[in-house]
């Protein structure tokens, strides 16, 4: 080898660096050999198909390949593990039971409300005053006497979230409903078709279907669960501990992911080693703060001359080596001899990265139900204005679907099935239009109140929106805002004109109540 020095124009004569030389060439000889690898591997794969369907060392090896959604969670000790897994999250995290409670709060708001449409304005006002009645009192519409309608609602979405699913049963005889946890709808796993009521069926976790289409018939429900036990539990479909309900009497408030889904998993099942991450994360914070809140001193002296304070002993790691430890205590003075010192350790703590690791596995938590990190934490601190009302203003996309799905298996279903109830009881004509209805869904509260204000004007202006839809909106039903702001108008002008009467009697003519309210509220009243 040759190399060429800095400095004058000569060349001079290196010696040579065979070990050098034989890598190089080494490498020279095995490059083209991979590269004919790589491109003969590329070549076989573009002959078997997609490179997805090779395995990786990112992903699990899969090995149950096909079958139906219901197929992944076949095992009943497994299905309740899950949930059992998330129950106890939300009941010892104080992040996620936050994390539901807040996610309630946005979709439901002040609650759903109904507005009938039969076309008879009577009638509308007659039905809307038997809902009300009916969906405001838990002696009437909950089976357990405990909650309104609005509860029932909420914890039906709650259960959704946490447990995957939730049932309600309609009860004709008490024209109640009542809701239940998903443990109570259950069945012994069968390998195969059964035979219930001399037909061939599929159960699912409890869940009966049609073999051939699919289509649910009943639900198997336990007779009661015993509170003072614990302990997963299935009962063969046919038991007596079992009761069948046909399915037009269950709502199954859960929302499928896949066709072949009958039974509902927790909205929180892809984010459950997120959740345990975090807690050791948390724990590891605070033992590092607790250390770091420490001062720990080291005695550096080439001979131990004296004992400072207590003094303990440890066996050392190759169990012949005694470590000493002389034990500081809170205000001790220690008197050092010449060329010795007390050298102090004071642990340095990185929390910049940590902060956002939390906050990105926080981020991935909520939008497990669909909730941006600003509305998990209620914190909009890292964020502009802009940029929180962009977020905010996609979340609405999403809590509107969820909104609708609640609506759709819940609300509407129990209000077609008390008004036809209400017929049959005589207390509503039988028209085709009775049980005719929209559902007015809550909105969210201005971010900047004067253009929200402005763009519902120019919506009722414009007619893209009705006085009643912008008042259901606000979580106000539009017959009480009506009548409230004619009642308030009247009072305000029944106490300007006995103002003006007064002042009448007083001597001072030509002042009238028009003239007290001043022009523009005049002209408002």
């Amino acid at each position: 080898m040759t190399a060429k020095t800095m400095g004058p124009a000569t060349e001079t004569a290196t010696p040579s660096f065979e070990g050098v030389s034989r890598r190089r060439i080494k490498l020279e000889a095995i490059g083209p050999g991979l590269q004919e690898t790589f491109a003969a591997a590329k070549a076989k794969r573009a002959e078997l198909g997609y490179k997805a369907a090779d395995p990786s060392k990112f992903r699990s090896q899969r090995t149950g390949l096909g079958g139906t959604a219901d197929t992944h969670y076949q095992y009943g000790t497994e299905y309740w593990r899950i949930r059992e897994w998330v129950r106890a999250f939300e009941r010892d995290n104080a992040l996620i039971a936050q994390i539901v409670s807040r996610g309630l709060d946005q979709v439901l708001g002040n609650g759903l409300q109904v507005d009938p449409q039969t076309g008879d304005a009577d009638l509308n006002e007659k039905i809307g005053k038997l809902w009300d009645a009916w969906a405001d009192d838990p002696e009437q519409c909950d089976y357990s006497g405990r909650f309104t309608f609005d509860q029932i609602e909420r914890l039906a979405l709650r259960h959704r979230w946490i447990d995957g699913d939730a049932f309600a049963v309609l009860d004709a005889f008490t024209g109640s409903i009542a809701l239940h946890e998903g443990d109570r709808v259950t069945s012994a796993g069968t390998a195969g078709l059964i035979q219930v009521n001399g037909r061939q069926v599929d159960v699912v976790h409890g869940v009966e279907l049609d073999p051939d289409t699919g289509r649910v018939l009943a639900y198997h429900f336990l007779r009661r669960i015993d509170r003072r036990t614990r302990g997963y539990r299935t009962v063969a479909v046919g038991s007596p501990d079992l009761v069948r309900l046909p399915a037009d009497q269950v709502l199954h408030i859960f929302e499928p992911l896949r066709v072949t889904q009958h039974r509902g998993i927790t909205a929180f099942h892809a984010v459950f080693d997120r959740i345990a991450l975090l807690e050791d994360i948390e724990f590891a914070e605070l033992i590092k703060l607790q250390v770091a809140s420490c001062i720990a001193g080291f005695v550096k002296a080439e001979h131990d001359v004296f004992q400072l304070g207590s003094r303990s002993t440890e066996q050392g790691n190759d169990n012949a080596t005694e470590l000493t430890f002389d034990e500081f205590t809170p205000g001790m003075v220690v008197k050092l001899k010449p060329g010795e010192s007390i050298e102090t350790f004071s642990p340095t703590i990185r929390t910049t990265d940590t902060h956002t690791l939390c906050r990105q596995i926080m981020r991935e938590i909520g939008l497990a139900i669909g909730l941006p990190l600003e509305l998990t934490l209620l914190d909009h601190s890292d964020s502009s204005f802009s940029a929180n009302r962009a977020t905010l203003e996609s979340y609405k996309r999403t809590a509107r679907h969820q909104q609708r799905w609640l609506s759709r298996c819940l609300r509407s279903r129990v209000y077609r099935w008390k008004v036809r109830q209400w017929v049959a009881e005589g207390r509503l004509p039988d028209v085709p239009t009775i049980a005719e209805h929209v559902i007015h869904y809550p909105e969210w509260t201005f971010l900047d109140p004067i253009k929200e204000a402005q763009a519902d004007a120019v919506r009722l202006d414009n007619h893209l929106a009705s006085p009643r839809q912008v008042a259901a909106e606000r979580g106000r039903d539009v017959d009480d805002v009506v009548k409230e702001i004619a009642e308030d108008r009247a009072d305000l002008i029944r106490q300007a004109k006995a103002q003006a009467d007064a002042l009448a009697k007083e001597g001072i003519e030509g002042v009238t109540w028009r003239d007290l309210l001043g022009a523009k509220a005049g002209a408002a009243a």
